[in-house]
């Protein structure tokens, strides 16, 4: 099997193993994006998201212009940090990921590479009266300028192969070392986009309006899905 075959029997392959990676990562254009359907978070977890909240932003309210209060509420319950065991138990129940594993794939190891690459930063913070809007950036992995790097992964891994003489099997594995490397080197590209969160003030306490189109937006990324505090 030529090189150029393994490649274009695997290039499909290849656009899988991204979007099973990163189901929560393509939201695509910022708020309008749909995330996949295990994202809308319970009753339960926004329950608890609803409580913490509130309780974060009662205990500091007093010491705390509103505009602290806030970033402190979202950096909380959104969370601005992925960590890589968060993605790792995520990914481990995913049946697409699953089998990805057979061929290879170090599911740990990946998550941690994947989770250095996504971000949520706050930009700005806009209080007017009792509502108030988060400007946020969400940094994710940038696959379409990644070409070049998967390219060099991918070299790296054949280049004491005789890859006339490899199976589909043999290639599939091949192939996720190459990609967990190209995950794992610091030059991977990343891309960013913006997303807006609202919030409301009741009672004093400063709340995110809707949790659910911020759901929309991050996935399984956000602590509010999870309804954990970050």
């Amino acid at each position: 099997m030529s090189r150029t075959r393994i490649v274009t029997v695997l290039s499909a392959f290849a656009c899988a193993f991204v979007l099973m990676g990163l189901v929560a990562c393509s939201s695509g254009n910022s708020s309008s994006s749909a995330a996949s359907s295990s994202a809308t978070s319970s009753t339960t977890a926004s329950a608890s998201v609803a409580s913490a909240s509130a309780s974060a932003s009662a205990s500091s309210a007093a010491a705390k212009t509103d505009e602290q209060a806030i970033q402190e509420d979202f950096e909380k319950v959104v969370g601005t940090v992925i960590s890589g065991e968060s993605l790792s138990v995520a990914l481990h129940a995913d049946e697409n990921m699953k089998q990805l594993e057979a061929f290879g794939l170090d599911i740990d190891s990946y998550a941690e590479s994947l989770s250095k690459l996504i971000k949520i930063t706050v930009k700005s913070v806009e209080v007017k009266g009792d509502s108030a809007v988060v400007k946020a950036e969400l940094m994710l992995p940038d696959i379409e300028k990644a070409d070049p790097l998967l390219d060099k992964a991918l070299d790296e891994v054949l280049k004491d192969v005789d890859v006339e003489t490899l199976n589909q099997d043999d290639a599939m594995g091949l192939y996720m070392k190459a990609m967990s490397n190209a995950f794992a080197d610091p030059a991977f590209p990343t891309s960013t986009e913006e997303f807006d969160v609202d919030y409301v003030k009741t009672n004093g306490n400063w709340t995110i309006k809707d949790k659910d189109e911020v759901n929309m937006v991050l996935g399984d990324l956000g602590g509010v899905a999870k309804g954990t505090a970050k």
